[in-house]
């Protein structure tokens, strides 16, 4: 962003984002050397109380009490005023909380469009930030905004860190499980992961920052719906429906919320997926507009705070576990959710693991298998079906120590169930956060074993 301030004409950048990803930091600091002028929406007020709060702001940042006394009506007023004190050098306005500052109208949009053209871009030096952190409404009303076409010069959506920049974050002094256990709970949010790097314990951490009175994660819940889902109420109700159960389909979801299956609901889900709050997937065998597409939390700390924060939550209240909040956390039930996340990252970052057993450059379905053939039912937990008709089918542990020889009876009595197309070679793979132990390794059963060590170095790009 920083080659920006090198533009020969006035500059609109859109840049968006969930909530605590870190965008503000990136804008500041690449502004730094400028004249930064911040303006931040209040969340639920009225367009009334923003423009006041905006008034207020410009004030105190120009040091001028007059402004403050002023009173417009309508977001044009605000603009063409505000345009006099940007009108030469090197500005920065930067419109933080867009979807509050707006109200989730139009109306801001399209004055500030006027605004634009007439008034704003006339000082060639000026760059202006748009900012927010509803994905939703930054895509629909800013991005694909009418008003807006072709004035933005560049969009930003700013994503949550990768394992590889977590793992930089965390520093050398971390081992890889406790880097992946902690990015399976609380994803690649940066300012979440800095409350689990406060001491050596990501674990201790983790539990006084989800399960003291006073911890960060006891509430964050309900300030991501605010900040980032607030625009339409039925997004709380998809997200609540999902985290009492680990998938459901849309027919599903159609019946549990007493909906039609149509467009509404379609354009709820596709908002929620785009903000990467949920996500689709079904079996690799199945057409991605298959009624058997499962949908589930794509968001890890909100799978982490419906299975365990929420469950405890007047305990947490009440205090119960001030003095030692390790209590609050089955480790046996963590672990075994551990295993669903890790479960969920391999198939989110199917390129990784195609990289590292060597066929990324052949074209490839990927995804789960679920069958019903068999009284119980059972799952294969991925499987790569390869343009060059190799099957790697892909056997997924997160255990804390090397998987003993059991895992090849697993294997073993999946296989027996699953019909293997003519002319396909099977590849055997186990994907074991800790590999396997020597019975296993000496065997020779699985073609290739992929433990958290070939993870992190395929991730690095070592």
């Amino acid at each position: 962003m920083n080659d920006l301030t090198l533009a020969t004409t006035a500059t609109l950048v859109i840049v968006y984002g969930r909530r605590r990803v870190g965008k503000t930091t990136i804008i500041e600091r690449a502004y730094s050397d400028r004249n930064l002028l911040k303006l931040e929406g209040v969340e639920g007020g009225s367009k009334s109380k923003q423009l006041e709060t905006a008034l207020l702001m410009l004030s105190t940042k120009l040091r001028d009490p007059s402004i403050a006394k002023l009173r417009v009506s309508r977001w044009l007023e605000f603009f063409e005023f505000l345009s006099r004190h940007v009108a030469n050098g090197k500005h920065t306005l930067y419109l933080e909380e867009l979807q509050w500052l707006a109200s989730y109208d139009d109306e801001l949009i399209s004055d500030f469009k006027i605004a634009w053209d007439n008034y704003l871009k006339k000082n060639p030096q000026l760059i202006v930030v748009l900012c927010g952190s509803s994905p939703s409404f930054m895509v629909t009303h800013v991005i694909k905004s009418k008003a807006l076409y072709g004035r933005a010069q560049h969009q930003l959506h700013v994503m949550p860190f990768s394992l590889a920049e977590a793992a930089a974050y965390f520093g050398d002094g971390y081992a890889p499980s406790a880097v992946m256990d902690s990015y399976l709970t609380v994803g690649g949010i940066p300012e979440y992961l800095s409350h689990l790097r406060r001491s050596k314990s990501t674990y201790l951490d983790l539990c006084t920052a989800a399960f003291h009175r006073d911890g960060y994660f006891v509430d964050e819940c309900d300030r991501v719906f605010v900040s980032s889902l607030a625009q339409n109420p039925h997004y709380r109700r998809v997200i609540d429906l999902l985290a009492e159960h680990r998938f459901l389909t849309r027919p599903e979801i159609a019946a549990k919320l007493e909906i039609a299956p149509g467009g509404t609901l379609s354009a709820l889900l596709d908002e929620l997926t785009a903000c990467q709050f949920i996500q689709p997937y079904t079996s690799y065998d199945k057409a991605a507009n298959s009624k058997l597409v499962r949908y589930e939390i794509a968001d890890a700390y909100l799978q982490f705070y419906f299975r365990f924060i929420q469950p405890q939550g007047a305990h947490i209240l009440s205090g119960s576990f001030a003095n030692n909040p390790a209590r609050a956390l089955n480790l046996t039930a963590y672990q075994q959710w551990l295993g669903y996340s890790f479960g969920r990252w391999c198939r989110g970052n199917h390129h990784l693991l195609a990289q590292i057993l060597g066929f990324s450059a052949v074209d490839y379905r990927v995804g789960p298998y679920f069958s019903r053939s068999t009284p119980q039912g059972f799952q294969i937990d991925l499987i790569f079906s390869r343009a060059d008709r190799v099957l790697s089918i892909c056997e997924i542990k997160y255990a804390k120590s090397p998987v003993g020889k059991q895992v090849i009876q697993e294997f073993e009595r999946k296989l027996a169930n699953f019909a293997i197309p003519a002319r396909h070679t099977v590849q055997r793979v186990l994907i074991s956060a800790e590999g396997a132990d020597e019975v296993v390794a000496g065997a020779g059963y699985f073609d290739r074993i992929i433990d958290l060590a070939n993870i992190f170095k395929a991730n690095n790009g070592v």
